[in-house]
Parts: C-alpha cells; structure tokens; sequence
C-alpha cells in the first residue's frame, strides 16, 4: 500500500528540510527526522557519559541507551544485536571488512580472490585495493554491466566460482538498480563470503539477510544523523575475523606482550564510539518502521514512474537507466549541451538541489560512456509537485539553452 498525499505531507512535517529547498539529494544524504535530532539533544543534556566504563547512573544509562540502539537495529534488520557492530558510515564499514577478511583469507589459503562490479561505489572498490597494497596475494576482478546496465548474470557465473569474497552494491547509486537476492544465493550455494553495500538499499527497500554475510550502511542516508553506520556481520564469522582496531573497550586484558579481544561486536568497537548517533539512528529507524518500508518502496516506486514520464518528455536531457523496474527512485541524466555541474548550478537557483558529478562511481561511469551525471534522487517525503518542480526549471533550462 502507498502512502496517501496527507500520510507524505504529516512525514514531511517530522522531517527538518533545509532552508525551504526541494532536496533531491536523497542519494548522497536525507535531512535528519526533527524527534530524533531532539531525543539526541535529551541525551547530551540528560543521560550523558561514556558508555561501558562508569559504575555510576549515567554511565549506566548511558550503556543501555546504547545497547538498547544495537538491539533495535538488529531488529530492524533481522539479526541479532551482537551481530550489529558500530562503525562512523558504510566507507568504515566496508574497510574494516576489507582488511579482516583478506587477512583471515590468506592466513587459511596463502592468497585471496575478490569479486566486485563495475557498478561499485568508491567505498567498495578502493578498500578492496589497499589491502592489495598491504597484504599482497589479493586478486580484484569485476562483473561486468549488460546491455540495460543491469549486473551481467552471465559474466558473474563466469567469475565467482573462482572469487572467495563476493562483495556487491544492492543498490547502485547511479542508476538505482538493485542488484538481484539471487546473485547473492548464487555465491552462498558456492560457499562464498556475501557482503552487501546496502548504503542505498537499506533505507529504501525491504530485505532478506539469508544469503549475506555481511551488510553495511549509513544513518545518515536515512533520516539519521551523521558519524554513525552499521555493519551486520553473521556471528560465526565474526568470531573468527581479526581485530580491526586497536584500543580501549575492545579487550578484556592486556599484558607486556599480548591482548586478548572481547567478543563479536566489541571487538570491533574500539575506543569511545559514537553511542548517541547510535541512539539517534535508533530513533530514524523507529520511524521509518512505523511507516513501513513496503509503503515506503511503493510510494518511491510511483513518484519514480512519475519523474521518468516527466523527465523523459524533455528532448534535451537523455536519462539512464530509464525503465521502472527493479530500481531505486534515482534518475540520472546529461544534457545535451551543458555539463551536469551547471545544470545543477542552475537548478540551484531555483533552490532544487540534484547532485552532478561521477557520484564517487567513477568506473561506473566509463560504463555509462559519461565524464559524469546529474543525479535526481528521492526519498519518503519527496512529492510528485516536487517532481513537476524539477522538470519545469529543466524545461526552462532547455528554451534558454
């Protein structure tokens, strides 16, 4: 079921959008929910100290406002709260996978093949490439995209028999296409490690964890604050990765020559954390499951529709990824004349906000045969007269251009 008109404007009310913009922005990061901002502000002012050190009442207040954070997480997510380990934003997340893996990886076999896609966001190539760096004996390959820009199910056959880790976007941040469970179930079938960047996919869409491994991503893309991410990690496996991090909170003793490491997730959490973003995601996420991700996704699904129709009319612009199913509600275009920079210099002015560039997807970007986009990315509380908004400054544009 959709979300009525009166449901999205009640939401747009509970969001703090800036300075009366119309942010199609989504992509990179929303505006934060005004109760969980406050709630925060109530921690700093009410309950504030740090978390897992204090005996006294705020510490302990504290540590279970956190704690109780990592369960409503997991719940959300449909883990465990000790598989729901906190990092700063899926970029930590995602690099902390990268080190620990491959070092588990070679430690067992000598050497590690990765697998990755040419729809890939930075986060989840160039981690990948410092460890080959560092450790030596890492192999990086890529799926290829088809024809539609979809991942290649055939070039990913191909190649993951090979892989040990296979780590995939479930959503790209460019076209908005989310990449198949299937190709995920596949990989598992041949006992590969599963990580999803699920940085877009979390936010927007409902999911299932049985054939990840790992999932990663940001509060900040979802109504959350920022300096906070997520990073699941099935317990088996994390009991037998190596430490991350190095510090305080994450060993039970320490001598002249050795430590020993907590359990999975604190051992990942070194040194103070940031427990009242974590809190403060807590509060996004309650939102957005009283709203409902399956409303959620249907109401993004028909303001998508409607933006393809809108945009796709404008003879200047030429879309990617331009069909309606299987995608986030992300349109990517160039204009025929301009660079994508001034367009949305442009749009500015008339207070849209687009993001232009390459979307930190360069390689993805070669793909599209483009030196970079104008990206029209949407979420919950975004409106269809945003979307006529958008398309008549475009219209403008193109008579003026």
């Amino acid at each position: 079921m959709s979300l009525t008109k009166d449901q999205v404007n009640k939401i747009r009310k509970e969001i703090l959008i800036p300075d009366n913009y119309i942010f199609l922005d989504n992509g990179a990061s929303t505006p934060k929910l005004a109760s969980a901002v406050k709630a925060m502000e109530e921690f700093y002012s009410k309950s504030y100290a740090n978390i897992h050190r204090g005996v006294y009442r705020l510490s302990e207040e504290a540590t279970e406002l956190y704690e109780n954070s990592r369960k409503n997480i997991g719940e959300f997510i449909g883990c465990q709260p000790e598989e729901v380990i906190f990092t700063k934003n899926t970029t930590e997340s995602l690099n902390l996978l990268a080190d620990s893996l491959v070092r588990m990886v070679i430690a067992k076999k000598g050497k590690v093949y990765v697998l990755l896609s040419l729809s890939e966001h930075h986060s989840n190539i160039v981690p990948w490439m410092i460890a080959k760096e560092r450790y030596k004996n890492v192999e990086i390959d890529f799926v290829g995209l088809d024809n539609d820009l979809r991942l290649d199910a055939s070039d990913f056959r191909k190649k993951v028999s090979d892989a040990d880790i296979v780590s995939l976007t479930g959503a790209s941040n460019v076209t908005g296409f989310i990449i198949g469970h299937s190709f995920f179930e596949y990989a598992k079938s041949l006992g590969k490690i599963t990580i999803c960047d699920g940085a877009q996919l979390v936010p927007h869409h409902s999911f299932s964890l049985k054939h990840i491994d790992f999932l990663a991503f940001s509060g900040h893309k979802m109504l959350g604050p920022t300096g906070i991410g997520v990073l699941y990690g099935r317990k088996q496996m994390l009991e037998k990765m190596p430490c991350f991090l190095g510090g305080g909170e994450m060993v039970s003793e320490v001598s002249e020559r050795e430590y020993k490491a907590l359990e999975p997730p604190h051992k990942f959490e070194a040194g103070t954390m940031p427990f009242v973003e974590a809190y403060g995601l807590s509060k996004a996420v309650e939102f957005l499951s009283s709203v409902g991700l399956s409303n959620i996704e249907e109401y993004e699904h028909n303001l998508l529709e409607y933006a393809l129709k809108r945009l796709g009319d404008i003879k200047s612009l030429t879309l990617f990824a331009s069909c309606l199913d299987g995608k986030n509600a992300i349109v990517s275009f160039v204009h025929k004349k301009l660079h994508p920079h001034d367009i949305s210099a442009l749009l500015d002015r008339r207070k849209i906000a687009t993001r232009a560039g390459t979307h930190c997807a360069i390689p993805m970007h070669k793909a599209l045969g483009a030196p970079g986009t104008v990206r029209a990315s949407f979420y919950l509380y975004n409106t269809f007269e945003e979307v006529d908004a958008l398309a008549d400054a475009l219209r403008k544009i193109e008579r003026k251009y």
